[in-house]
Parts: C-alpha cells; structure tokens; sequence
C-alpha cells in the first residue's frame, strides 16, 4: 500500500510539473516521456487527450474516460467541444492497454481516423494518438505514418 502510495504521488507531481511548465510537444517521444509512468500500469484503460496551442504547448492535460479493462470508449463530440471551447489548435490522444501490448485495434485505428478528419474540418490538427503498454512500451500513430 505504501509504494502504490508513493507511486500515485509520484504520478500526480509528474502531472502539475508538466501542466505548470507547459512543455512543448515537439515529437512522440516528448508525450511518453510526459505520460509513459502514469499510463502503463493502470488495470483499467483510461483515455485522455492534450491539447495544445499554436506552439504546441500544452494547455490542458483532460481525461476523458476510464474505461474498463478491455476498452475506453470517448466521444468525438465531447473532445471537439471542449478543444474548441478552449481554443485550441491541435491536440493529441493516448490511452494505454492494459493488457501490456501497445498494438491498436481495429477500434483504434477507426477511433483514429475518425478524430483525424473530424478534426481537420473544424482547422485542428491530431498531431499523435499513442497508445502505452509494456513490450513494446508504445505504439504512437505518427511514427508509424498512419496519421
């Protein structure tokens, strides 16, 4: 109990440090090296998406859903609304797998897909969606050109 402590603790500074400097995303690895320890060994998937401003700072750091141990399921609506509502000019979605294998699915790559157009209609830009797991430790959608 006390390290899981210690570890919570450890994740929720990580989150006011990176909100507090409002670090740049430049690149995949810049999202994992921000969010890798406070996905990867969660039991239940969560999703979240950064959104940035027109340097590709972060402006908000929002969690979208819980899910369960199989899935998370946001809404495209609800992250548009609220990257609107806040101004922002790209944004960048990740969730982790509980099960440790980072590879998208079929969902994903939909969910993907759809959030990319939806997002290129209203003049936002989905930098990256990078999904966290154990072997390999992540799966990011820019690397591997799917965006």
């Amino acid at each position: 109990a006390r390290i899981r402590a210690a570890l919570e603790i450890g994740r929720r500074f990580r989150e006011v440090e990176v909100r507090a400097s409002r670090r740049k995303i430049s690149a995949p690895a810049d999202i994992v090296e921000a969010y890798r320890d406070r996905l990867r060994d969660l039991k239940h998937e969560v999703f979240k998406v950064l959104l940035l401003d027109g340097r590709n700072r972060i402006i908000e750091d929002w969690e979208i859903v819980q899910g369960t141990t199989n899935g998370a399921y946001p809404v495209l609506r609800e992250i548009l609304n609220e990257a609107s509502r806040r101004f922002a000019s790209g944004l960048v979605a990740m969730h982790n797998h509980p099960s440790g294998d980072p590879s998208p699915s079929r969902e994903d790559r939909e969910f993907t897909a759809r959030l990319n157009e939806a997002a290129e209609l209203l003049g936002l830009k989905l930098l990256d969606h990078v999904i966290f797991g154990d072997q390999p430790p992540y799966f990011s959608f820019t690397e591997q050109d799917l965006l």
